[in-house]
């Protein structure tokens, strides 16, 4: 699988994990993100891609590249 999205909007791949805290399921996803960090509150205050402006839109287009994948290739004999 290729995941693919515009760099100069979203330069970083965020891991996003839940291990039961939602509805008990436990779940994980790469997601594009516009800051190197998980809060908020630790977003350097001047970096250009981290705040939208009130009212302020922003569009892109993130795709996904399913390959085929044979299992039984890798199977234990």
């Amino acid at each position: 699988m290729t995941i693919e999205w515009p760099a100069e909007l979203f330069p970083y791949a965020g891991v996003w994990i839940t291990r039961g805290f939602w509805k008990g399921h436990h779940h994980w996803a790469i997601e594009p993100t516009n800051a190197p960090v998980d809060r908020l509150s630790d977003i350097k205050e001047h970096s250009p891609t981290s705040m939208l402006a009130p009212r302020e839109v922003r569009e892109w287009t993130l795709c996904a590249h399913l390959t085929e994948f044979n299992v039984n290739k890798y199977r234990a004999r």
